[in-house]
């Protein structure tokens, strides 16, 4: 919800979830809208990451991560 500080590092929860995108393209033009909107972006080993106010990570990548 809206102005709800982040969850204790301890809590039970989500933490992240993966977008996977068609390409590299797509991930920056993803980028440049979340920077434009005042939203920081960091790359990563995994891809791209932005996270919202409570500071859930979003995971841009335009590689299937492996299951298993």
């Amino acid at each position: 919800g809206e102005n709800i500080p982040p969850a204790p590092a301890d809590a039970l929860g989500m933490r992240y979830f993966t977008l996977v995108l068609p390409s590299a393209a797509d991930i920056e033009r993803l980028v440049e809208r979340a920077q434009a909107a005042g939203i920081a972006a960091e790359r990563s080993a995994d891809g791209v990451v932005l996270r919202d106010p409570s500071q859930l990570m979003l995971i841009l990548t335009d590689r299937m991560p492996a299951l298993g």
